[in-house]
Parts: C-alpha cells; structure tokens; sequence
C-alpha cells in the first residue's frame, strides 16, 4: 500500500500479487485491490479486473474492516479507467457513504452491499 500511495504504480503491479500470493485469504484480497488499481493505471486493464476478480471473491459479499473499503475503491478506479464513469460514481458514492455514516456502514454485522448491476 505505501509504494501505492507512493505512485510506484509499474512496482505494484509487477510485485503485488507475489507479495500477495504470501499473505492469507483476507490480507491477500485487501493487497489485491491495491495491485488491480495498479494494473489498471500502468495499462493493463485485464489485469486489473482479474486481481479484483480474486479479491472479490473474499470482499465482495461481506464487510472486513477497511479492506472492503479498499476493495470497493478499486473497484470505482479500475471503472473509471476502463472508461465506465457511472460504475466508477456507484462505487465512490459507496465510499462516500462510509466515510460520512460510519455507523450505518463500516460493522462487520453489516454485510449489505449496493452495487451497479
């Protein structure tokens, strides 16, 4: 995540999915989200769905912590460069929403999830 923040963004893509390869279920789709926005920036678009692909199948359908923040923030960038802006607003408005409502979002009780179709 910090080479992310960093804009090391051909770094991430390249090494993250073995950093993550080495990491358990959960962490592995949190680092997973960080490396399909990556991919996507860099201009490897394939890529960067298929690493949310993966992620998603731990994040998708449950709340962990700030991983599926993570996760649904990829989700919005990797969109927006595929060039799908009203997918990309969906998921933002999402983190919007967990940023502003806290309480009404980011429990682990709290497993529903508003996506575009």
């Amino acid at each position: 995540m910090v080479a992310w923040e960093a804009g090391a963004f051909l770094t991430v893509a390249r090494d993250g999915p073995g950093v993550a390869a080495r990491s358990g279920p959960t962490q592995q789709a949190g680092l997973l989200a960080y490396v399909a926005m990556a991919a996507a920036e860099v201009g490897d678009l394939a890529a960067g769905q298929r690493h949310l692909e993966t992620a998603g199948q731990v994040l998708a359908n449950q709340r962990f912590w700030i991983m599926s923040d993570h996760y649904d923030r990829a989700c919005g960038r990797v969109a927006w460069v595929a060039g799908d802006g009203i997918s990309a607003a969906t998921y933002w408005i999402v983190l919007i929403n967990a940023a502003v409502w806290p309480s009404g979002r980011c429990s682990l009780a709290n497993t529903q999830r508003v996506y575009p179709p």
